[in-house]
């Protein structure tokens, strides 16, 4: 399975439930970033150590790659077979990372050969969804600040397409549709795996399914909605010869199971003030309005509750709908809280989608019986919280719940141990659970 490689935002490796996205040193990120943006992604060892170190002589910078080169292996752990090196070359496996730089620029330069403007207009459109986030951002080495001001000037380049259009398209998912179409696409035997897209109820999923399944027409895969591990098994059994995708709230821990973890939707950075409507989070509320015939004014409102909302895709969806009666600044003064308000009762969504309470208790139903009972004791740990303290508080069972948790999307892991996101701790208070 390929790791993917994240350069635009803060630089990061995701596999299946798995991220790193902290470096020992800044050098470790960018022998990452150099080596994902170069030629072939390999370059010689020496000129690279010389890159890294200019005031040292050949020898001393050398034996500091070879320092940096083994830290950055222990910190990539399972991680560490994309980093090939010999004496002469130090590269990335092709064959095992996905960089979304290059999809980025694969998708620039196709789209002046589209065949038609609609294509184009799509083409330029994922485009900036990928690329909202500054390249490889904190790091300041000059190499890094020339890629983001090259890449940035592209970006610019493109021209931003209306925001507001329909909202049965896509928003903020591209890489991951790419992703996805190629572990599809090579498949070496099928049968013996299946991608397994997994987040929360409200993110998605079913949308994304469809896009990938269009794209690969005439070869689409079987899909399968909520699985088992039961129906998967039997599915992969039978044989078909179709590969198979499938959309669930947590993983089934079966073998074969390829995850692709959807995450919230990039939102505003502290500071951003031009172009809010290239955040995917910013747009996906102004096409629900639009396709609401709301009124959507205020972009500095609107972003800052799409901040609040930290980019969950369903309570931004439903806001938008009722953004003629409740405007995003007015949700974010009403002093009880907004999220009883997210609410859309027209019979067009699968129930759960009807509403964010509707949406979180689906999820919670979906929880482990064991696990259900911590739910509202975890949204009143303050954040972040550490392993150690739930062990303390409540012993193995809570550990385990932490984990189950983690798996749902209930709980997220920082830098300094855990928290709970805003829009759960939104529900808990909305359900009074607490």
């Amino acid at each position: 399975m390929k790791v993917l490689l994240f350069l635009f935002g803060r630089l990061r490796l995701a596999i299946a439930d798995q991220t790193i996205s902290a470096f020992p040193t800044q050098r470790s990120a960018l022998i990452l970033a150099r080596l994902a943006r170069a030629s072939n992604k390999r370059v010689l060892r020496d000129s690279l150590a010389l890159d890294l170190w200019p005031e040292d002589d050949l020898e001393d910078a050398r034996v500091r790659f070879r320092q940096e080169l083994s830290r950055l292996r222990r910190v990539l752990g399972e991680f560490s077979h994309v980093l090939i090196a010999d004496r002469t070359f130090v590269g990335l496996d092709a064959d095992a990372v996905h960089v979304d730089v290059d999809d980025f620029l694969q998708l620039v330069r196709s789209a002046e050969l589209a065949p038609n403007p609609r294509e184009r207009f799509e083409r330029h459109q994922r485009a900036l969804e990928l690329s909202v986030a500054p390249f490889c951002e904190g790091l300041r080495d000059e190499w890094a600040l020339a890629q983001r001001k090259q890449l940035a000037d592209m970006a610019n380049s493109v021209e931003l397409p209306d925001p507001v259009t329909d909202t049965g398209r896509l928003v903020g998912r591209e890489f991951e549709v790419r992703f996805i179409c190629d572990l599809l696409a090579n498949q070496t035997r099928v049968g013996d795996s299946f991608v397994h897209v997994v987040a929360p109820t409200g993110f998605g999923k079913s949308v994304l399914l469809a896009e990938v399944v269009r794209r690969l027409q005439p070869s689409p895969p079987q899909t399968i909605d909520n699985p088992t591990a039961d129906a998967v098994r039997a599915y992969l059994g039978v044989g078909s010869g179709r590969p198979l995708l499938c959309a669930g709230v947590r993983p089934l821990g079966i073998p074969g199971e390829k995850i692709v973890r959807l995450h919230p939707l990039p939102v505003p950075r502290a500071g951003a003030q031009a172009d809010l409507a290239a955040f995917p989070s910013v747009r996906l509320y102004l096409d629900s309005a639009q396709a609401a015939g709301q009124p959507a004014d205020g972009m500095d409102g609107i972003a800052n509750l799409v901040k609040q909302l930290e980019g969950w895709p369903l309570p931004i969806l439903l806001a938008g709908r009722r953004a003629a009666v409740y405007p995003a600044e007015d949700l974010l003064r009403r002093p009880q809280g907004f999220y009883g308000l997210l609410a859309d009762r027209r019979e067009v969504e699968p129930e759960r989608h009807r509403s964010f309470e509707l949406a979180m208790r689906w999820n919670l139903d979906h929880l482990p019986p064991d696990a259900r009972g911590f739910f509202p004791k975890f949204a009143q740990l303050e954040s972040p919280f550490s392993a150690s303290i739930v062990e303390e508080t409540w012993a193995c069972p809570g550990v385990e719940a932490l984990e189950v948790m983690l798996d749902f999307g209930f709980v997220e892991r920082t830098a300094d141990g855990f928290r709970i996101p805003e829009p759960i701790l939104g529900f808990v208070e909305l359900a009074g659970l607490v």
